[in-house]
């Protein structure tokens, strides 16, 4: 079901100064150029960074359409003070200020024990568990875990390559957000690094970026968009060069 106006006028009221985009009936909503969340069914959610799920872990996640990546369900009625620094904090980590915001750092409790966020295969909830383990039970249904403890060990150094405009780095690190190998796992970043190595001319990248435009991932669905990716994909040798 399409969004409200008027959802957007109480976001807009508590929120001054965001610009939004209308796209399929739903909102995006960014600060400053920066993407970090939308309307859509007449919910406000935000993008999910360390951040923004270490200040609202008493919200509940949501998802904003079939398909589409974990957000955050920021509760009505909005609090502007608690909204406006929640908003903040994302758009900061996601500007490129910090750079080492690609990387996932667990987030230690008032014990000082590292948790890392787990994402359940059968029922599809969040779990928090110590990140010195690597499979666990989920706490709401049972089903048993698994998960990377670390992640590439060259991260780091692929993050920067990729920063620096190397196309192979930025299609690696693509991958890694997508499957979440060693962070948590970002539509939204992968999205990012496949779109940069594909403007670069990478054939593999484009084919990735028809595949989460068709499904819906890290964006809304356009099958438009995915065609014309898949295209560009075969027009720049897809299958004709090894990567």
């Amino acid at each position: 079901m399409p969004s409200s106006a008027s959802t957007l006028e109480a976001v807009e009221a508590a929120l001054p100064g965001i610009k939004s985009r209308k796209m399929m009936g739903e909102y995006l909503l960014y600060r400053d150029g920066i993407l970090f969340g939308g309307i859509y069914d007449d919910r406000l959610l935000l993008k999910i960074t360390k951040a923004s799920a270490r200040m609202l872990r008493d919200c509940p996640s949501a998802f904003p359409y079939d398909g589409g990546g974990e957000m955050i369900l920021f509760p009505e009625p909005y609090d502007p003070q608690r909204l406006e620094e929640a908003v903040d904090a994302i758009c900061v980590e996601l500007s490129g200020r910090n750079r080492a915001r690609n990387l996932y750092h667990p987030p230690q409790d008032a014990r000082g024990m590292a948790y890392v966020p787990v994402k359940c295969p059968s029922c599809g909830k969040v779990n928090q568990f110590d990140s010195t383990l690597t499979q666990a039970f989920c706490a709401y249904c049972g089903c048993k875990c698994t998960w990377s403890a670390e992640g590439p060990a060259d991260l780091q150094e692929v993050t920067a390559r990729a920063e620096a405009g190397d196309a192979k780095a930025q299609y690696e690190l693509a991958e890694i957000y997508r499957n979440g190998k060693g962070v948590v796992q970002d539509n939204y970043e992968a999205l990012k690094w496949f779109t940069k190595a594909a403007d670069q001319g990478d054939p593999y990248a484009m084919y990735q970026l028809g595949i989460m435009y068709s499904s819906g991932l890290g964006t809304p669905r356009n099958c438009a968009k995915a065609v014309k990716c898949f295209s560009d994909a075969r027009e720049h040798g897809l299958g004709k060069q090894q990567r």
